[in-house]
């Protein structure tokens, strides 16, 4: 446990960088997928402590992603829109847009958002302050685009 928060702190302040020719890549957020089920907690516990702080995490981004994706591959759905009511409003943004990732664009296909969790976007998308609400009408209008192609290749 306590190794798992060591990387999930090293992942926020992103102390270990991957390189392959231009990119850059987060290692220890992306070892943080392969602890499967256990990390979903454990992030949660950190990024709540480290913002709690006042620390400004260097890559909340990156972990959020990992965090969304092991969400959706665990259908965690209910303890994602948990987690997102926790957060501090400056802090939902990297979580939409983890979202957006996990479900509209990644592995193992990119799928419909789960109804609850369209719904609470589509919440943000009405009544979030201005930067979630950009974000969360981006994720509505690809969700419902994707939902509609979905549909006519079905």
């Amino acid at each position: 446990m306590q190794d798992l928060q060591l990387l999930v702190q090293e992942a926020l302040d992103r102390r270990r960088e991957t390189r392959m020719g231009c990119f850059v890549s987060n290692a220890a957020a992306i070892e943080l997928f392969e602890f499967g089920v256990e990390a979903v907690p454990v992030i949660e516990e950190e990024v709540l402590t480290f913002l709690g702080r006042g620390n400004e995490p260097t890559d909340l981004d990156s972990v959020l992603v990992i965090y969304a994706r092991l969400v959706r591959k665990f259908d965690f759905t209910a303890r994602c829109l948990e987690f997102l009511g926790r957060l501090p409003s400056i802090s939902r943004v990297p979580l939409l847009k983890g979202i957006y990732v996990a479900w509209l664009m990644r592995e193992p296909l990119p799928g419909a958002l789960p109804p609850m969790l369209l719904n609470c976007v589509k919440h943000i998308a009405e009544t979030g302050p201005e930067g979630e609400r950009r974000v969360a009408r981006q994720i509505v209008a690809i969700a419902e685009v994707s939902e509609t192609a979905r549909c006519i290749v079905l």
